[in-house]
């Protein structure tokens, strides 16, 4: 009998797979076409996670750029003339009426990882370009496992150093716990200890949030309330979308970036061409739920 589970978990995985993969082909391809189009209204968010050194492809694409195609995205934004800024300066710019937003782009990085300091930083400092990374900080300098292989996360030196160069460090919870499967307390611990955390390490709290996972149905609405009742300013989700005034500043869309994005793709993501995918996004993850958001999953 358990194999008959294994096996029909792993069909189901290789389904979502191809149907990932067949449906990106297509939404690139109708990206390449905007680059053609008036920008559309609206600020984004581009998510980027793990960052490996050099320029040849990644094994994981979904998850991971080199430090390469990295470069070269930012340089295709600059020469675009794209400002890029922190997250909590693009929230800022939100609650403000009358804020032109037709040029801005925010770079994030999550899980707080050694690479961040060591290759990213390198490349934001030469182009004098911000950006906002989201620390674990249950995990500060420890060794982690993950889609490329054993590395570690940042540690308090380096946390320390991003924040010294210009860059906004924010928080990530602890211990990237799904949130909706928290009590009080553990929220609270999540959402206001970390903060608190980089409290102590930096000499001020941070003022925005990624909530680990990022669909609503992973962190739910208590979530939100308590990143407010704990002082952020601001938090970031990973529904598809821009960002306009009005946005709900705790609740702000992004939008993942690939090592597979060609640096015109990421200059279509940045003028809006990925934004109307959120409303797949919705029906994907009704068809396929985020695994983190199932009772009993670990």
């Amino acid at each position: 009998m358990q194999g008959y589970i294994h096996e029909g978990r792993s069909n189901r995985v290789t389904l979502r797979t191809r149907i990932k993969r067949s449906a990106r082909v297509g939404l690139d391809l109708m990206a390449r076409l905007t680059l053609h189009l008036p920008h559309a209204q609206g600020a984004r968010i581009l998510t980027y996670h793990e960052v490996l050194a050099g320029d040849q492809p990644c094994p994981n694409p979904f998850n991971q750029v080199s430090a390469g195609r990295l470069a070269a995205q930012v340089d295709r934004l600059l020469e675009a003339g794209y400002t890029l800024v922190t997250v909590s300066d693009l929230a800022a710019k939100l609650a403000l009426p009358g804020q032109d937003l037709g040029r801005i782009v925010s770079l994030t990085f999550d899980d707080g990882l050694a690479e961040h300091s060591e290759l990213v930083l390198p490349i934001l400092g030469r182009r004098g370009v911000r950006a906002t990374f989201y620390i674990l900080t249950g995990r500060i300098g420890r060794y982690r496992g993950g889609g490329r292989g054993p590395g570690r996360h940042l540690t308090a030196d380096e946390i320390v150093a991003l924040e010294s160069a210009g860059m906004e460090v924010g928080s990530h919870g602890r211990n990237h716990t799904a949130l909706i499967r928290l009590g009080p307390g553990e929220l609270r611990d999540e959402i206001t200890g970390s903060r608190d955390d980089l409290a102590r390490l930096l000499g001020s709290p941070p003022l925005s949030f990624s909530y680990p996972y990022g669909t609503p149905e992973t962190y739910g609405p208590r979530a939100v309330e308590e990143v407010r009742a704990a002082g952020y300013s601001n938090a970031v989700c990973t529904t598809l979308g821009a960002n306009r005034p009005g946005s709900p500043l705790h609740e702000l869309r992004r939008i993942p970036a690939y090592d597979t994005d060609d640096p015109d793709l990421t200059l279509a993501r940045a003028r809006g061409a990925y934004d109307w995918a959120g409303r797949l996004q919705g029906m994907w993850l009704r068809l396929f739920p985020h695994h983190s958001s199932r009772k009993g999953s670990g």
